[in-house]
């Protein structure tokens, strides 16, 4: 960070606290400021025109007229000082990028421009993506925020023409937005030349026909298509990331010939077919507009989301402290499981809450004595038999690594009987590779029903009573880590 510190402080009073990326483009910072005792962040990007002050001096050296060269890299300056003026027609969207300020210092001794650009400090997407467990309702949302933003563009008259998983970001509350609009340009210019291959990049720039905001759904339908296709464009065999120069070369002129690509390989139907229209090799085939795209998603989006919501909704367990039972509720509740609930809502109604604990007035006589005597002597002999027949019978099973289910064997299945009846063994809690299983019982103190969610497909009331027969057990007691349950089979 040692050239960013001569330029400090920045606007007066930020400072750059952690280079957080760089590339061709320049360099990412972040950057904080303090007044009256509170902090602020935000993203700094440094552009360097050019990028090296060598650059500058080798043109120079081949016999160009040192003015020449200067007028042009001023240009370069100028065209990025002009794409603010795009930037502040785009300002506050909830699906595009904050540019806050820019800054451009000349230097006095050299051809050479430092460019600053302060913004809002986000998550890049490639980072998101890596670090959460991404769903198909994830890239339907994307596809849905893009949209938006770019809707927006098309309001004011701007075409992106960079949109690609670099330039999307995430802010804290879940929103996709795109930023980085370097190549974006007014609609009246209508060519542009472009002397790199990019990997979003719709067939008619390439071409340099005239383009719309179609050109924008295009790259957006890529960008959904890699995510869903185990990260591979199309034509790739392996990831963007794992793919060599030829390779891509091959696959790019490929989609720029207009080959037909297949579906990607994590989607369903609906969604493979909209992503797929996206990316229509003819404008005149894709959607007429981001509106009608954002729409098909939205429509998709609903109609999964009613279909979970027909789905089995998890019964959460409160304890009432005054009784010392347990309330199961559920958010949909099924004919049986209200009729349940009716049911221990007049128990408690009936019941008072339970008083202090107050010591016996009367002494123990020798009888009491006596019969506390044998009780104890008969759990430790029923005790010791029980243990010595479990421990028999967990010799005698596999553990499947991927379910924690435990299978009998097929010569020793007739000592499961000694037990109680046909039986199928887990070990509880079945949540060491599950993780949402695992928050689900940790934030809802649950007792039992991803148990029998994972054994039967289903839970309720009977079905967990009788597992908690099976084990000895009192209904409503919470297994414990590690604990051996005996499953009745349905």
């Amino acid at each position: 960070m040692k050239d960013i510190r001569a330029f400090e402080p920045l606007w007066g009073n930020w400072f750059a606290k952690e280079l957080i990326g760089k590339g061709s483009f320049g360099k990412v910072y972040i950057i904080e400021k303090s007044e009256y005792g509170k902090y602020y962040t935000a993203a700094l990007k440094h552009i360097k025109v050019p990028q090296s002050y060598q650059e500058a001096e080798d043109i120079i050296a081949e016999g160009i007229d040192p003015k020449t060269v200067e007028r042009c890299f001023e240009e370069s300056v100028q065209k990025i000082i002009d794409e603010f003026g795009i930037m502040a027609r785009l300002r506050g969207h909830d699906n595009i990028v904050n540019y806050e300020s820019y800054k451009v210092i000349k230097s006095e001794n050299s051809i050479s421009w430092d460019i600053f650009i302060r913004m809002e400090l986000l998550t890049s997407l490639t980072e998101y993506i890596q670090n959460n467990a991404v769903t198909q309702k994830d890239i339907i949302k994307l596809g849905i925020d893009v949209c938006k933003a770019l809707e927006f563009c098309n309001e004011k008259g701007v075409v992106h023409k960079s949109v690609k998983p670099e330039n999307i970001f995430v802010s804290k509350e879940g929103n996709f937005k795109i930023g980085d609009q370097g190549f974006s340009v007014d609609t009246k210019g209508r060519k542009t030349k472009y002397s790199d291959m990019d990997l979003y990049l719709a067939p008619e720039i390439f071409k340099e026909e005239n383009y719309d905001n179609s050109s924008d759904i295009y790259s957006l339908g890529l960008v959904m298509y890699r995510f869903l296709n185990n990260n591979k464009l199309p034509f790739f065999t392996a990831g963007v990331d794992h793919s060599t120069s030829s390779e891509k070369e091959e696959a790019f002129f490929k989609r720029m010939g207009g080959q037909k690509f297949s579906a990607p390989e994590n989607s369903d139907g609906e969604l493979s077919e909209i992503v797929l229209k996206a990316c229509e090799y003819s404008p005149a085939n894709r959607f007429s507009s981001p509106t009608q795209m954002r729409e098909e998603l939205e429509n998709l989006l609903h109609s999964i989301e009613a279909r979970e919501s027909k789905e089995d909704t998890f019964i959460k367990n409160e304890f009432n402290t005054n009784t010392g039972e347990d309330i199961f509720y559920s958010e949909i509740k099924t004919e049986e499981t209200q009729e349940v609930t009716k049911k221990q809502s007049n128990k408690r109604a009936r019941q008072k809450p339970l008083r202090p604990y107050e010591a016996p007035k009367r002494k123990l006589d020798l009888t009491l004595i006596a019969c506390v005597v044998v009780a104890l002597v008969a759990v430790f002999t029923c005790g010791f038999m029980v243990f010595g027949s479990k421990e028999k019978v967990s010799q005698q099973m596999q553990v499947n690594e991927e379910t924690h289910i435990f299978t009998e064997t097929q010569t020793e299945a007739t000592t499961m009987e000694s037990i109680t009846e046909e039986t199928v063994v887990i070990k509880a809690p079945l949540l060491e590779k599950d993780e949402i299983l695992q928050e689900y019982i940790i934030q809802n103190n649950d007792n039992g029903y991803s148990i029998c969610k994972k054994v039967y497909g289903r839970y309720n009331l009977d079905i967990w009573k009788k597992v908690m027969e099976c084990n000895g057990m009192e209904f409503g007691q919470a297994y414990k880590e590690g604990q051996i349950l005996y499953m009745p089979k349905l």
